[in-house]
């Protein structure tokens, strides 16, 4: 199990990753238009594919993870997309309250339409960890995983939702959080079969571990 979690499938994710480069380039080099099928095609991937790709993936995942009986595998999802999540909120709470403070005037990193919450973009932060996920239990199919991920990124700022910078912050986010996360269970994990392997007690290997 262990050789299986250390084999990151690194070209899927470097495939996918680069359709998200190109989203992001496009969202910071071509301004959102006013063309009719692109305004709604933005306005769906932002709320209905959005809601529909975060909730179909992660009870997907959990679903698999209980059919192979796997905890470690249950374990990273909700790892991965809590903290995420918590970092995305904590970093519009500290934003918001910069402003409440009087530390800056105005809105500190607004949305396009003034309202606070505009940094860093949770849409483009979930949607890029739940396709890194994705792609690791499913990396033949990482480029639809990532091309919603891209397609949801882009559509915040369509939907003028978010600034440019905002949705590249959201989606480096989230990427980021779910390949360190991964990483550090991973380290868990083999630490927890050394020690199973010099024939030390679970119980044990828990407490060294600090699980």
């Amino acid at each position: 199990m262990i050789r299986r979690l250390r084999s990151l499938p690194h070209r899927h994710h470097g495939i996918g990753t680069i359709l998200v480069i190109i989203a992001l380039a496009v969202v910071c080099l071509i301004p959102p238009t006013s063309e009719y099928w692109i305004n709604e095609l933005g306005q769906f991937a932002s709320v209905p594919l959005n809601t529909a790709f975060l909730t179909t993936g992660i009870l997907g995942l959990l679903f698999l993870a209980r059919r192979d009986r796997s905890r470690a595998a249950a374990v990273r999802v909700a790892w991965v997309m809590l903290t995420e999540t918590a970092l995305v909120h904590l970093l519009k709470t500290a934003a918001s309250l910069v402003r409440q403070f009087g530390l800056t005037e105005g809105v500190f990193l607004p949305r396009p339409n003034g309202s606070s919450g505009g940094f860093p973009s949770g849409h483009a932060a979930a949607s890029c960890a739940l396709a890194f996920l994705l792609t690791e239990r499913m990396p033949r199919l990482a480029p639809l995983w990532y091309g919603i991920a891209a397609l949801i990124s882009w559509s915040r700022v369509e939907a003028r939702a978010h600034f440019p910078y905002q949705v590249v912050g959201g989606a480096i986010l989230g990427l980021t959080v779910a390949i360190v996360v991964t990483q550090l269970l991973r380290r868990r994990a083999a630490r927890l079969e050394k020690l199973a392997e010099e024939g030390e007690s679970p119980r044990f290997a828990k407490a060294e571990t600090g699980v």
